[in-house]
């Protein structure tokens, strides 16, 4: 991705109104709640809740404790939720979740939803799908979120009528990526802590980021191999006096450790207790700073399927080489819109699909009977159950 030209950053103005918002306690704010998943999701979370803000106006305020002592967004009281009056949970299901191939028009369509008071809690990238709308292209350039050139590719795939979608998502990329850039930022104290390892381990090598969620492995060497290959690759690709690192992070401490048993010349490993999936206080310091370093990788190679890497290749703006989960034949290469990297675990077969499809009907036809004919105090408590019911059968992971 070519860097942004920010001689004077637009979304200073977007502060300007947040700061000014939380200060006459105005009533206009989107709420990020907590979710249960992994940092990659959260971050999902978080940068959806962002986009929605921007896009409508509002402020924003994020429930997520843990992650206070890392991070310090140039937002005011951004950590403090104020009182939320009638809130509109905001539905992020899509056409898109359970389709591998992702669909032009779940991309092209998708509203948000009208409010002072918004919440959004989804451990999904909803940013991907909210974002390509045409409506939303002015408010995306005016405050320097994507290129031009990709808005410009967006339009010209409009009037070509082309059913390629890569246009499209490259512009939830590129958004992704500027909103991590500019309100993700790290405390001051881990800034150090990242810039140090940084400086003993990184600097004067030329360094592939390795990201392995055995979740989506067959849980052996085979699998394992696929990554140093892609690596060897990777360098073979790059100009020979070069001295090669590979910063190795997973969620198993068997995967980096096999791994640096076969390189152990090459292997530069964390500090602190995995993490990455499951929720655990212990891990969230090497969680984040993992994650950073990834970004901060020359290359990135991660599972197919898994957020944890992706969300480092948002931070970085640049797409990452990848293994795919389903056919491990298929070679190494770098990850496209056109063609996802897809996971052992999540990926669907065209019989699964249908399934969920009927899953999906059937619940959205006793929706509107009930909504119809059911009683009114009822209804907005139905729906929100009846969401997350569809989220669960129509999520890949």
């Amino acid at each position: 991705m070519k860097p942004f030209k920010l001689d004077h950053d637009p979304l200073d103005v977007y502060i300007k109104l947040h700061n000014s918002i939380r200060k006459n306690n105005s009533h206009k704010v989107v709420s990020c709640r907590s979710i249960r998943p992994g940092y990659a999701n959260k971050i999902y979370n978080v940068l959806s809740a962002l986009c929605i803000a921007i896009l409508t106006n509002s402020s924003i305020s994020i429930v997520w404790p843990e992650i206070e002592q890392f991070v310090q967004p140039p937002l005011n009281n951004v950590f403090q939720e104020p009182k939320l009056i009638k809130p509109i949970k905001i539905s992020s299901s899509s056409s898109n979740t359970w389709h591998y191939r992702k669909q032009l028009d779940g991309l092209l369509n998708k509203k948000i939803s009208n409010g002072s008071h918004l919440i959004f809690q989804a451990n999904k990238a909803f940013f991907f799908d909210i974002s390509p709308n045409p409506e939303h292209y002015s408010q995306l350039l005016g405050y320097n979120l994507v290129r031009k050139e990709t808005i410009e590719d967006a339009k010209e795939n409009l009037r070509q009528k082309s059913n390629n979608v890569e246009p499209f998502l490259s512009i939830g990329f590129e958004v992704g990526h500027r909103l991590m850039h500019k309100f993700w930022i790290l405390s001051p104290n881990f800034t150090r802590i990242v810039q140090d390892f940084y400086e003993k381990n990184f600097k004067g090598f030329y360094v592939i980021g390795i990201q392995i969620r055995t979740k989506f492995l067959k849980k052996n060497d085979t699998d394992l191999g696929s990554f140093m290959s892609c690596a060897i690759q990777i360098e073979n690709m790059v100009q020979k006096n070069a001295t090669f690192k590979w910063f190795v992070t997973s969620d198993s401490v068997y995967a980096v450790r096999r791994i640096r048993k076969f390189y152990p010349k090459r292997v530069i490993e964390g500090v602190g207790k995995l993490g990455h999936i499951r929720f655990n206080k212990q891990a969230y310091f090497r969680t984040v700073m993992d994650s950073e370093l990834l970004a901060k990788s020359d290359e990135i190679v991660i599972t197919g399927g898994s957020t944890y890497g992706f969300v480092s290749s948002i931070r970085k703006g640049s797409l990452p080489f990848y293994i795919d989960g389903v056919d491990f034949n298929y070679p190494c290469k770098r990850m496209n819109f056109s063609y996802l990297p897809r996971s052992k675990s999540g990926t669907d077969t065209h019989q699964d699909c249908e399934k969920k499809h009927r899953v999906a009907d059937s619940l959205h036809g006793f929706t509107k009977f009930y909504v119809k004919y059911g009683k009114i105090s009822e209804k907005r408590q139905l729906l929100e159950m009846l969401c997350q019911v569809i989220d669960y059968f129509l999520r890949f992971e």
